[in-house]
């Protein structure tokens, strides 16, 4: 499989050819209704029914308590093997620390200052394909 991109007024997604989902936020603020529009487009398009993902994004995100809770529900993150955080970002840390304290022991959560060792942590995790009898195609399609 090759990289496949796909972007909305929201976020870019790459599924990347070794298996990880990277989602880009393009957004500086996320709410309840916006983080449904992320799962959903990135369900939309995903090859996999599990990956390792990584999440990078604006200079500064922030989220409001609806958004965080959704996005630690188990709707969402029994899709998710992993979890990496990136940014050289203070403030970002900041931020993804208190997410991941919220959701210690749901899944392997980390923050990472550099793409190559979020990668690199990333990519002992699992990655499973969509079931063959899916309604979504097996060789393009979300988180």
């Amino acid at each position: 499989m090759q990289d496949l991109s796909y972007e909305n007024h929201l976020v870019n997604v790459t599924f990347r050819a070794d298996g990880i989902m990277h989602i880009h936020y393009l957004t500086e603020d996320l709410n309840l209704e916006k983080s449904k529009e992320v799962f959903a487009f990135t369900r939309q398009h995903t090859p996999w029914k599990l990956a390792p993902l990584l999440i990078s994004g604006s200079d500064f995100m922030s989220d409001n308590k609806e958004s965080r809770a959704y996005n630690s529900s188990p709707e969402v993150l029994q899709h998710c093997s992993a979890i990496a955080f990136l940014s050289d970002s203070i403030a970002k840390k900041l931020l993804a620390n208190f997410f991941i304290n919220l959701n210690k022991g749901k899944i392997p959560m980390r923050f990472f200052s550099t793409e190559a060792d979020a990668l690199k942590w990333l990519s002992g995790f699992p990655t499973l394909p969509l079931a063959e009898t899916s309604n979504q195609s097996t060789s393009a399609s979300s988180f």
